[in-house]
C-alpha cells in the first residue's frame, strides 16, 4: 500500500519473479519477492516485507540472494519489517 501513495511509481506487481540458485548442499533453493515497482524513470524496485523478528537464517539468505540478483540488474531491493502502526 505504501507504493501506492509514492507518485514516483507507474507500476506494481506482486510476486513478480521466481529466483532459483544453489545452495552450496547443492540443492535448489527458491524464492518469489513480494513486489516489485517500476518508476517514471525506468528504475526499478523490489519489495520483500517481513518483521525482524520472524526472518529465520532461511530467509535471510534468501533475502541476500535477492538483494544480489537486484544489484546485478541495477534494481532497488528493500527489505521492510514491521509496519504496523504502535
Amino acid at each position: 500500500m505504501l507504493l501506492d501513495f509514492d507518485p514516483t511509481v507507474v507500476g506494481i506487481s506482486s510476486r513478480p519473479f521466481w529466483l532459483f540458485w544453489s545452495a552450496a548442499n547443492g540443492r535448489t533453493v527458491s524464492h518469489a519477492p513480494d513486489c516489485f515497482a517500476r518508476r517514471e524513470d525506468g528504475t526499478g524496485v523490489v519489495l520483500d516485507c517481513r518483521p525482524a523478528d520472524r526472518r529465520g537464517p532461511r530467509d535471510v539468505v534468501k533475502f541476500d540472494a535477492t538483494a544480489a540478483a537486484c544489484a546485478e540488474v541495477g534494481w532497488e531491493f528493500r527489505l521492510l519489517g514491521d509496519l504496523r502502526r504502535r
